[in-house]
């Protein structure tokens, strides 16, 4: 025998192994019936039906059985603009009839339940950067960061082969 392996037991009423977990005999493996079988499927369906009821995406009441990590990304993201952005829409338009003034609005920012992943932020903010649509310490901002000491972080970005319309970009001898 193996030095560590578990030596046979004998005893007046059974042989078991040290291995096993009692002296019943063979394991076997149980399988539910057709009736819990069914039971279980329809209680999967139930969730899945309530989900469809009031609108909610199935990871939000924690169903994950056909969820990955980029699906849950966009369902999360649609659910805010398809399911709650018309809620808020309405909400903002009847706070805007009570209370609002001249020139006052109520409104629900959305952008921190929009973020999305690090990666996509990132692109985003580096493209409008790039078209002279944020400066650094607008997009800082976003991201709760400090502005940039000084004017660096309020210039606005342009191409260097755009300019604005009706005015023709300076030629390299005129910018001298």
């Amino acid at each position: 025998p193996k030095p560590h392996a578990p030596q046979t037991c004998v005893s007046t009423n059974s042989t078991t192994s040290a291995w096993s977990t009692s002296p019943l005999g063979k394991a076997s493996f149980l399988s539910p019936n057709m009736k819990d079988s069914q039971f279980l499927e329809t209680r999967q369906f139930q969730v899945v039906d309530l989900a469809r009821i009031w609108g909610v995406p199935p990871h939000l009441i924690f169903d994950l059985g056909k969820a990955t990590f980029s699906n849950i990304e966009q369902q999360s993201l649609e659910f805010v603009i398809y399911h709650m952005g018309p809620h808020y829409e309405r909400v903002g338009q009847a706070l805007t009839k009570l209370f609002g003034r001249e020139n006052h609005y109520f409104e629900h920012l959305t952008d921190a339940l929009v973020k999305g992943d690090l990666k996509s932020r990132m692109e985003a903010y580096w493209l409008q950067r790039q078209m002279g649509m944020a400066n650094a310490n607008e997009l800082r901002a976003k991201e709760n960061q400090p502005n940039v000491a000084g004017d660096a972080g309020t210039e606005y970005w342009r191409p260097s082969n755009m300019a604005p319309a009706g005015r023709p970009a300076p030629s390299e001898g005129e910018a001298e």
